[in-house]
């Protein structure tokens, strides 16, 4: 029986794939062979979106379950070696249809299909800014969103920045917060 993935995403280093879809796991796969690394169960509905931080350290996932994961990538991944899961971020009240990490890792942006996008502390999973937007098309988003530019946050966390697929950009003032604001909650 063939699952369609409906989600994936490439490591930094180009060495692993990471997919996810249907069976409701996450599966890392060699580039080099195309063999299956390991296969996690990730959530308990269809997996929408994976993506790696930028050093390649970690990896996260979300899904129709309303629930991201944060996940440490072992060196060499194999199924005596899987994925630990350290970060989960539940009860959302909505489809997680787009996340990924800030540049620096520090940070776990994710677009959720009631039309909200959220910004987590990638440690503690503690919400650090929310806004609502409306009117906006979500079906823009892909799963790497820092990557593709449709939604970036500025160095001091205080601006956002999103552009639909109509090219509608809008930016997001986000008041009363600093980075280090941040940091302390």
């Amino acid at each position: 029986r063939c699952l369609c993935a409906k989600a994936t995403c490439f490591s930094p280093n180009g060495k692993i794939l990471a997919s996810g879809g249907a069976d409701l796991c996450v599966k890392l796969w060699s580039t080099s062979s195309w063999k299956n690394l390991v296969t996690v169960k990730a959530h308990d509905n269809f997996v929408t979106v994976v993506a790696f931080d930028a050093p390649g350290l970690k990896f996260l996932s979300a899904g129709d379950d309303q629930t991201v994961r944060v996940w440490h990538l072992p060196r060499k991944p194999t199924p005596r070696n899987p994925p630990k899961e350290i970060l989960r971020i539940q009860d959302l009240q909505s489809t997680v249809i787009a996340a990924d990490f800030s540049e620096d890792g520090s940070r776990v942006v994710g677009v959720l299909a009631g039309k909200q996008i959220f910004v987590w502390h990638a440690t503690t999973g503690t919400a650090l800014v929310w806004w609502q937007f409306s009117p906006f098309d979500t079906t823009v988003f892909a799963d790497s969103l820092w990557r593709t530019g449709q939604l970036a946050l500025n160095d001091h966390l205080n601006a956002a920045i999103v552009t639909d697929s109509a090219g509608n950009t809008l930016t997001f003032a986000l008041l009363g917060i600093t980075a280090a604001d941040a940091d302390k909650q």
